[in-house]
This record gives structure tokens, sequence and C-alpha cells, in this order.
């Protein structure tokens, strides 16, 4: 471990340890790779604990955006609070101290939910004292910030300071839809699993939870029109469906975090789950794989009209998706 010079500092005492050199920190340590970032080679300091902070731009700011801010000083800083001065060797050089990012969102008020046209560009420029991140929407300065979190580096050779390198990095995605599947009908997730999930997906920038919700083997979602789908549906364990206050926290935690919630019920067939509750929707005679519906029926029509309606009330995601896959035709032709 490198020991810092406490007598005549200047700005090559205190260059990184080599593990941190500013290769390591570089606009390679981003992911996804950004559109464009052009480095100074620039090595900047940040202390925090009082001589670092984020900060919205004046009279910005929504409770979106001042939580993303303060998930970001918990997590790129989470090394513990600095020691004490007398600790911590002298400070850099005030030409190579960073002492704030400053965060502009052009777009005014509280956010809705993110949707498939919402604009996750940012731009961000690290250059002392005060890098700036600037976005159209919310949005794209959450994705500005994990770009900053994964470009600061925790320098071992004193543990008081952080370094990040001078650059600018304007950012967007190239793929609107960058999504992550999980699967609650083959495999019940504990709610705490599906929120590890979300903060996972923030941190490589994906934007897009499809929750496969129901199946030929389960059926876990309670809804308020037909709760006795979840009650004869889910996993037979005690607490293995997911209320309507799980379903609203998943929702909630993702739009923190700018990610959509994409629910997908599947039908006609695949529907295991559903016909345990309500079995009088199958064609006579069906014998194949699960489960199929019986278009033909207006109790089956009532049944899917209230859970699309529940659906579209509990998600708020412009898209709902239906499955279709792995339907046997043939049943409903000689019927």
């Amino acid at each position: 471990m490198l020991l810092l010079a406490v007598i005549g500092a200047s700005a090559a005492q205190f260059a990184p340890p080599r593990r941190h050199s500013p290769a390591t920190v570089s606009p390679s340590t981003v992911w996804p790779a950004p559109a464009a970032a052009t480095p100074d080679n620039t090595m900047l300091w940040i202390r925090p604990g009082g001589q670092f902070e984020v900060v919205a731009a004046t009279g910005q700011g929504s409770e979106l955006l001042e939580d993303a801010m303060a998930r970001l000083r918990n997590t790129t800083f989470a090394w513990g609070a600095p020691q004490q001065p007398r600790e911590c060797g002298p400070p850099p050089p005030a030409t190579l101290q960073l002492r704030r990012l400053v965060v502009q969102v052009d777009a005014q008020g509280e956010p809705g939910y993110p949707s498939s046209t919402m604009d996750e560009s940012y731009t961000l420029t690290i250059a002392a004292p005060s890098a700036t991140l600037r976005s159209a929407e919310v949005w794209g300065a959450i994705r500005g910030l994990q770009t900053f979190s994964q470009l600061v580096a925790h320098n071992y050779s004193d543990s008081c300071h952080y370094h990040v390198s001078g650059l600018t990095v304007k950012d967007a995605p190239r793929y609107p839809h960058r999504a992550v599947m999980i699967d609650t009908a083959r495999r019940f997730y504990p709610v705490a699993t599906i929120l590890a999930v979300l903060a996972g997906m923030e941190a490589a920038k994906l934007n897009v939870l499809h929750w496969h919700a129901t199946d030929n083997e389960a059926f876990p979602l309670v809804l308020p029109s037909h709760p006795e789908l979840a009650a004869a549906g889910a996993w037979t364990a005690a607490g293995h469906s997911y209320s309507i206050a799980d379903i609203k926290r998943v929702v909630s935690e993702a739009r923190r975090r700018a990610i959509r919630v994409v629910v997908e019920l599947d039908t006609p067939g695949h529907v295991g789950g559903l016909c345990r509750s309500h079995g009088t929707c199958v064609p006579r005679g069906y014998t194949g794989m699960g489960c199929l519906l019986d278009p033909s029926l207006p109790l089956t029509w009532q049944l899917l009209n209230d859970t699309f309606s529940d659906l579209c009330d509990l998600f708020p995601d412009d898209l709902v998706m239906i499955g279709g896959d792995e339907v046997t035709a043939s049943v409903w032709e000689r019927e």
C-alpha cells in the first residue's frame, strides 16, 4: 500500500496507486460502453463527508431525482465515513479536487412512470471543481448518475479519498428496450429478490422488467376482481403469491430506478394456473398440455376482461404481454 507524504504535498504526490491508475477509471469502466466519451487524462480527487456534494441545479429537483442522488451517495461512497483529518494526510491541490456534482434536468415537475418513449440521454462533464450532469428528463439523469458512480474508484492508499478521471460523456441508449425477464409461474421469487434484480438492472442501465407472471404451473397474482385465481393457482406453500401491495411495491421500486414493468398473462394457452379456479372455461374433452381457454364462452371473455383491467390498473406501462404461444387450435376447430 502506498503512503501519502504529509509534508510538501503536490499533484505528483496524489497520483493513485498502481491498482487504480487513470486507465482503470477511464470510460472503459462504464457499462454499457457510452455512445461517446472524451477523457482529458486528469485525475481528480473526491473526499466525501462534507467536502463533496451531489446537488440539483438551482430551481431543479423532484422527489425522484433527490432519491436517485441519495442512492448515488450511499452506494458510491460506501466505504464508510472518512477518517479524521489528521489521519488522512494533506489534501490534494485545489485544482485537482472535485467538490460537487450538479444535476440539471430540463423537464420540470415530478415525472410519471418510465415508458417506451422516455428519454434516457445525458451529458456528464467531470472537471474540477464541479462536475455537471444534464439530461432532458429525469430518466437520463438516473442513467448519468450510474455512469458517474462507475467512474469513481476508492483510494486504498489512505482510505479517505476517492478519485475519478476528468472527462466528458455523451450517452444515449442504442436500444430503447433492454429487458430482463423473471418467471414467477415456474419459480416463486420473494419480493426482496425481485427488488434486488431491479437494483442490478439499474447498475447495468437496463430499463424493462418483463414479469412473466402466469403459466400452466401457477397463477400467483392476487387480483382485485378475482382473488380466487391466486388462492387456487399460486404455489402451494403459504405466502407464495403476490398481493396488491407487493405488486405496487415492485412497480414503485422500478420507477425509482427508471425501469418499466411489463407484465405477461399467458393466454389463451398456458393457463393451467388460471384453470384451477375456472375449469369451466376449458373446451370440452381437452387433454392437451396445461390448459386452454374456450373463446366461445361469454364467461371466458368476462374473466379476461376483468383480469386484464386489473393488470392495466396495477401496471401503468403502455404494454401488457398476452403470450399466445403453443395454442392447440385443432381443439377449437373440432368444437
